[in-house]
């Protein structure tokens, strides 16, 4: 990564008033110290190399190189702010604070995945047995701010493995993690960024992982569309304009009955299977359906292959609840495509828009889509 991306340019005047007061005579001998933080092995030499450079950091020339940040912090017990330009004064901070101080920023900046398992997860809880995560740095910063600004998809996949980091079902700006028995909520409003900044990596397991299709079911209003954490506009024409996204539509998911149907002790007459399994398609597939046919200039071809998917997908349904002895006239969805028999047991979902288009090629598809009794 570039030294570019920081761009942390430090105040000379600040800088040498600290190395007086540690009775730092030199930036060669800074440079040495440096070199001891970093675990040199030759510290002269490296202060040799680094000297020319060092001294355009100084003097404002260049940024501050990201792996001096932590040492600069450990010699002078100070966070980094005290010595760029902007920041105020010299007040130290506690000793103990000195890890979150450097650890979040520097963590996700470097995004590794060894320093997140060998030395980021030793600080991850704090004394009261609380994550870091919900704690601010100097800049008023939390660790995903920093997850966010560097596009470090490694800190999720890590938080995923270890503490099954993922976005709760009803608020999807409320984030959870587990760890033994415990677990704890984390607040974190810029979502979307998280859920793009995984489906950049085009890691779709991922994606699904830390936000959960099954809220898209759970969520479902139809007068409160902009409950759907996957409505938003940004996220839609992700999966609309990549080709692995927009194939994960059509992969098949299971839920179990009982997950979905909690209040449900008897179907089709007979006692629930407790492990009785619900096919379903991505229930993101109509919310994309639906937003292509609004922009059928730009998304015909997608919208073409969704319908034509449905067409066979939607048959097969069907005809899978019905060869349960379960009459077609008891079947019916809602304007989401969710697909219920009676008193709203939800058995899967279907490929499903009520919208109307000028294209004649597309109105046709959606005309020939198998359905069942729709009801709002």
């Amino acid at each position: 990564m570039s030294d570019e991306k920081l761009k942390i340019a430090i105040e000379k005047k600040k800088l040498k008033a600290l190395m007086k007061q540690h009775n730092i005579e030199t930036d060669f001998q800074l440079l040495e110290k440096i070199g001891v933080e970093l675990n040199k092995k030759d510290t002269y030499k490296f202060a040799c190399n680094e000297r020319p450079n060092f001294s355009k950091m100084i003097n404002g020339t260049r940024p501050l190189k990201v792996e001096f940040i932590i040492p600069l912090e450990n010699i002078f017990k100070l966070p980094i702010s005290r010595l760029t330009q902007g920041g105020n004064g010299y007040a130290k901070f506690e000793e103990k604070d000195l890890s979150l101080i450097k650890g979040i920023r520097y963590f996700a900046y470097m995004d590794d995945m060894k320093l997140y398992e060998n030395e980021f997860k030793k600080m991850m809880f704090l004394e009261d047995d609380h994550t870091i995560l919900i704690n601010t740095d100097e800049f008023n910063k939390s660790f995903l701010d920093y997850v966010v600004e560097f596009r470090s998809i490694n800190a999720i996949r890590f938080l995923v493995k270890e503490y099954k980091f993922a976005a709760t079902t009803f608020d999807h700006k409320l984030f959870t993690i587990k760890y033994g028995e415990l677990s704890e909520n984390l607040y974190f409003r810029d979502n979307e960024e998280i859920a793009l900044l995984i489906m950049e990596s085009e890691d779709v397991d991922l994606l699904y992982k830390v936000f959960p299709m099954d809220h898209e079911i759970y969520l479902y209003h139809p007068d409160l569309p902009d409950r759907y954490f996957f409505n938003e506009k940004g996220i839609i024409q992700m999966f609309l304009n990549n080709q692995t996204l927009f194939g994960s539509l059509f992969r098949n998911v299971e839920f179990n009955f009982s997950e979905v149907n909690r209040s449900v002790s008897v179907f089709n007459k007979k006692p629930v299977d407790k492990n009785r399994i619900i096919n379903y398609i991505s229930p993101i597939v109509n919310i994309c359906l639906n937003y292509a046919l609004d922009n059928i200039d730009q998304y015909k071809e997608q919208a073409k292959k969704i319908l034509q998917y449905g067409q066979q997908y939607n048959v097969s349904v069907i005809n899978s609840i019905v060869e349960e002895d379960i009459p077609k006239s008891a079947l019916y969805i809602n304007s989401f495509g969710n697909l219920y028999c009676d008193y709203q047991i939800l058995v899967g979902n279907l490929i499903f828009t009520n919208k109307v288009v000028e294209d004649n090629e597309i109105q046709s598809l959606i005309e020939s889509l198998p359905l069942v009794r729709i009801v709002k």
